[in-house]
């Protein structure tokens, strides 16, 4: 579990990072695309991890959730995301925290007990 909080982590300060000494690149459309691209892909893999089950589910969307996102700022130039605006980086940054959170909660609620029967089984005559 920290090897995923730690990687989601990592990947969203690799995002975010373009706060930091702006260099002139010269497609700004590139990063607009990557933003649109990033932003859904939060929101499917978010939706996903809200709709898991056990844990297994939940390893799963995580581990494609990072492979995907991988893939997506790897497709588009270097230092695109040096070009994302303060708004979309804060977008960006929120929806990565609310995947975390959803993450968080999910391993939360399986690693409390539940009881299978609702009530007690024996009864006193």
């Amino acid at each position: 579990m920290k090897q995923s909080l730690l990687a989601s982590l990592t990947s969203m300060l690799l995002i975010v990072g373009g706060c930091s000494n702006p260099k002139t690149i010269d497609n700004k459309s590139e990063s607009d695309k990557m933003f649109i691209e990033l932003k859904e892909l939060l929101i499917l893999y978010s939706d996903s991890l809200k709709n898991a089950s056990d844990s297994a589910s939940i390893t799963n969307i995580v581990d494609r959730y990072e492979s995907e996102l991988t893939k997506t700022i790897y497709k588009y130039p270097a230092e695109s995301d040096l070009l994302l605006t303060q708004g979309q980086q804060d977008t960006i940054a929120s929806l990565t925290e609310n995947f975390v959170a959803i993450k968080r909660l999910k391993y939360s609620n399986l690693l409390q007990g539940n009881d299978s029967i609702a009530t007690d089984s024996i009864t006193i005559e």
